[in-house]
């Protein structure tokens, strides 16, 4: 046996003195296996080379990045590389939410089970809403016509107090100055007229429109305040350490023969200088400092990097967006 072989049997059992009195360090050790074609002979899966792991994966990276990212994936169980992007892959969301402080505002349970789609949301509520304004004003056409069609049921036969200028006008119009008939022929200007249409909510109609309307007001503030919270969480993530947004794969199970199971999946933005900004900050700790001792791409980043915080708003910025699909499920 040539003392090559005796050295890279050393290595791969976890003796490392004679590598060191022959070569001084592993870097030229490593070369000269390089030179002889034998750096392949070296066994990354050995339990005993923990103290060397990130020693040579950083000479990889600089001689065989292909070989390099191959065992990233292996070390790393979350890591998956396709088509030249490499993606963190999680069996659940909510494991992102480990990246996240644990703040006073707002816990990482409460961040884990945003990104879930879990969190149970403090159900907003204003029982003193315009609802002519904040509602009414934003339905589309669709919703629109279903609104007048309820204002004439709910009004059919009922003489309508002229409360409002455009009410006089109509009586007049009618031919009774006294009261105003609610039709086909009128619904279209009432409706356009936010004080017309505020007193025939608040005086002239006996049923609980109004406050169906108000329901859905709420119900789209909070859906508007959920989705900031949920696109805050995710902001946050994709604007520091990922790029794009999260997909959502199957994958086969590993245990389970013919399961499929859901993943999801995020573009990692910079992962060779995380990688090996971890490598070389810890290639002097041994076993706790390696990729192995890790397990995940998701733990390096955790301890590498400082923790992730957000800022939920107090109020909905666009609860009009949701107006029209909470409309139909009051109308």
């Amino acid at each position: 046996m040539s003392y090559i072989d005796e050295l890279i049997n050393d290595f791969n059992n976890g003796d490392f003195d004679n590598i060191i009195q022959y070569f001084g360090d592993y870097q030229t050790f490593f070369e000269v296996l390089k030179r002889r074609n034998r750096v392949s002979e070296l066994d990354m899966s050995s339990q005993y080379i923990d103290d060397v792991e990130n020693e040579l994966l950083l000479y990889l990276y600089e001689t065989d990045k292909d070989k390099f990212y191959y065992w990233c994936q292996k070390y790393l169980d979350d890591v998956e590389i396709e088509n030249g992007k490499i993606y963190c892959v999680r069996s659940s969301a909510g494991d992102f939410a480990t990246l996240f402080c644990d703040g006073r505002d707002y816990s990482r349970d409460t961040i884990e089970s945003i990104l879930n789609g879990e969190w149970d949301f403090d159900w907003y509520f204003d029982d003193d809403v315009d609802v002519y304004r904040n509602v009414i004003e934003d339905l589309n056409p669709k919703n629109i016509e279903i609104l007048k069609n309820r204002f004439i049921s709910e009004l059919s036969g009922i003489e309508v107090s002229p409360e409002t200028k455009l009410l006089e006008e109509i009586a007049e119009e009618q031919g009774h100055s006294d009261y105003v008939t609610v039709d086909k022929t009128n619904i279209d200007r009432i409706l356009n007229d936010d004080d017309s249409t505020n007193h025939l909510l608040d005086d002239e109609m006996d049923s609980n429109i109004k406050d169906e309307l108000q329901r859905v007001y709420n119900g789209s503030t909070n859906s508007s305040l959920e989705n900031e919270y949920y696109e805050e969480v995710w902001g946050e993530l994709t604007s520091d350490y990922f790029d794009g947004k999260p997909e959502w794969i199957s994958r086969n199970h590993p245990y389970k023969k013919d399961t499929k199971m859901e993943m999801v999946r995020l573009e990692i933005a910079d992962f060779d200088t995380i990688v090996l900004d971890y490598l070389n900050e810890n290639k002097k700790y041994g076993s706790s400092g390696t990729l192995t001792y890790q397990g995940s791409f998701l733990n390096i980043l955790r301890d590498a990097t400082e923790c992730l915080r957000v800022r939920f708003p107090d109020y909905a910025n666009y609860p009009e967006r949701y107006i029209n699909d909470y409309f139909a499920d009051y109308f």
